[in-house]
C-alpha cells in the first residue's frame, strides 16, 4: 500500500483516523496510542507480512534503548 494510493487514502487513513479519535474520546489518549501502533503494524504487515516481526523488533529495541538513554527521575546529584 502507497501512500497515495486510493486503497490508504480512501480505506485506511479514514478509517485510522475514526479509530484514533474514537478511542482517544472514548477512553483514554494511551489507548488511542496503542490504535496507532497497532494500525502501523498492519499498514507495514500489508505489504509483506513476514517483515512485521522485524519492525516489532526494531521498535523493542529502540524503546529499550531510549529508556536507557533517558536520564532517571529518581537520580540525585551529589554536587
Amino acid at each position: 500500500m502507497i501512500f497515495s494510493s486510493f486503497p490508504f487514502i480512501f480505506l485506511f487513513l479514514p478509517i485510522s483516523l475514526f479509530g484514533y479519535f474514537f478511542w482517544s474520546g472514548l477512553y483514554s489518549h494511551t489507548h488511542a496510542k496503542w490504535w496507532l501502533v497497532a494500525a502501523s503494524i498492519f499498514f507495514y504487515g500489508y505489504w509483506n507480512w513476514r517483515y512485521v516481526p522485524l519492525i516489532l523488533l526494531s521498535c523493542l529495541f529502540n524503546f529499550r534503548w531510549g529508556l536507557r538513554l533517558m536520564p532517571s527521575s529518581g537520580r540525585s546529584d551529589a554536587s
